[in-house]
């Protein structure tokens, strides 16, 4: 399953069987790339947005998400039963979307376009990343310890770019 796909997906808490608004963003452990958290965008013209941790999902559907969140969030309607610094304001998989991709080499090969979640359990298996504009090539980057992710770029070793470079030459 794609985040894109994932995301402003409704979120519903079977406590109190309601829907407490709408994915905004997977909190993410930068280093670990583990996801730790769901941000949750609340209300209409005035919204606001609100995060919980991950160990609350219960289930990831074709329509919704569902959590199951404690019983005095339920009861106060509020989503936010964690004002976890880290939840709030830490980094998202959003912060992750256009960042280049450069080998260890020094090759540019494009920008992650989306990336790639087991639905059963929200870990990331791998990144698109898209090369050149509109109509550029998509390939699939597989999810390794061995990618480094700085402010604006993501750090490939040479053996996973020369994959990108095979799927050209059989194309």
């Amino acid at each position: 399953m794609n985040y894109s796909e994932l995301k402003g997906r409704s979120i519903v808490d079977v406590n109190s069987a309601k829907g407490i608004g709408h994915l905004e963003d997977l909190v993410l452990q930068l280093d670990t790339r583990e996801i730790i958290g769901l941000r949750i965008k609340e209300g209409g013209l005035f919204s606001h947005t609100n995060a919980i941790s991950i160990s609350a999902l219960q289930s990831v559907g074709k329509d919704a998400l569902t959590v199951q969140l404690p019983v005095e969030a339920t009861s106060t309607g509020k989503a936010d039963s964690s004002k976890d610094t880290v939840l709030e304001k830490g980094p998202g998989l959003n912060s992750l979307i256009n960042k280049q991709v450069v080998s260890q080499g020094g090759k540019l090969l494009g920008q992650i376009s989306d990336i790639t979640l087991d639905p059963s359990n929200l870990t990331i298996t791998g990144y698109e990343v898209k090369e050149g504009g509109l109509l550029g090539k998509k390939h699939s980057l597989p999810e390794s310890p061995e990618l480094t992710f700085g402010p604006e770029i993501v750090v490939i070793p040479d053996a996973l770019a020369g994959q990108f470079n095979k799927a050209e030459k059989n194309t």
